[in-house]
């Protein structure tokens, strides 16, 4: 039987709310708010195309030349060559 050692995982654990109270609606909607005014890495050449003035992005953290190319280049209105860049 194989082994498996456990030691520094951290499962996920989910909890159904029933009760509606327990859930910050003030906090959810500045959330959901920011997210619409910075944008996401999916919707990143959307967004900045729509007025976005950044986004919310783990991208960066990979491809951070990349990242800033295709800001700038989105700022400029050269949205085929942030294009390009994506497919990359």
């Amino acid at each position: 039987m194989m082994k498996i050692n456990w030691q520094g995982v951290y499962p996920a654990v989910t909890t159904q709310y029933f009760d509606v109270y327990s859930i910050n609606f003030e906090i959810t909607k500045k959330m959901v708010a920011s997210l619409i005014k910075e944008g996401v890495d999916d919707i990143a050449l959307e967004s900045l195309m729509l007025g976005c003035t950044g986004w919310i992005s783990g991208l960066t953290n990979v491809f951070p030349q990349e990242a800033v190319a295709m800001y700038k280049l989105a700022q400029q209105g050269r949205y085929q060559e942030v294009l390009d860049i994506l497919r990359c």
